[in-house]
């Protein structure tokens, strides 16, 4: 899946559901725009036991519409050998309504794991949100912040928080959190 214009929605923009082997690559351009009102990507349910996405990169903007949801968000068991947020990429959240707070990057639920996760742009959340989210047993393998990359929560939350593993992390840039 290639995004070079907008897809703007009242639930998820990009929107991957139940098990199989989707294992399509998602790339952003940095004219490319997805913002939901839950999330701007939802990757939802495994991929099928040995199927790994290959690619994720994002050069363009991820995240909200009408000033309320969330960024990424990996549930039940996604597999992403390489994860990237380039220089020009914004991955952002903000809290919904009700007052829930979300990640700008979220694996909270099951076992996700990306490989490698590269961050040389913007990942963002405030409100309570943090700008990654690690939990269940979700892990990652190398990840690296680098020269000029920004990870940070404002308001509340942590810059990254990690419940579970992340092996190696590098950090060249900036990571902040308001809390942790």
């Amino acid at each position: 899946i290639t995004v070079s214009g907008t897809i703007e929605s009242s639930q998820n923009a990009i929107y991957f559901y139940g098990a199989g082997t989707q294992s399509i690559p998602i790339s952003v351009s940095e004219t490319g725009t997805l913002r939901g009102a839950i999330r701007g990507v939802e990757l939802f349910g495994d991929f099928g036991s040995t199927t790994t996405m290959p690619t994720f990169l994002n050069a363009g903007y991820i995240g909200t519409s009408n000033n309320f949801g969330g960024g990424v968000s990996f549930e039940y068991d996604k597999r992403i050998a390489s994860f990237t947020n380039a220089s020009t990429g914004v991955i952002e959240a903000k809290p919904v309504p009700n007052g829930v707070a979300v990640s700008g990057v979220g694996m909270s639920e099951g076992r996700s794991s990306i490989t490698t996760f590269t961050n040389e742009g913007i990942i963002r959340a405030s409100d309570g949100g943090d700008g990654i989210e690690l939990g269940g047993t979700s892990d990652i393998g190398t990840m690296t912040n680098a020269v000029g990359g920004v990870i940070e929560s404002i308001n509340q939350g942590a810059g990254i928080y990690v419940n579970s593993m992340i092996t190696t992390l590098n950090n060249r840039g900036t990571m902040s959190g308001a809390v942790a």
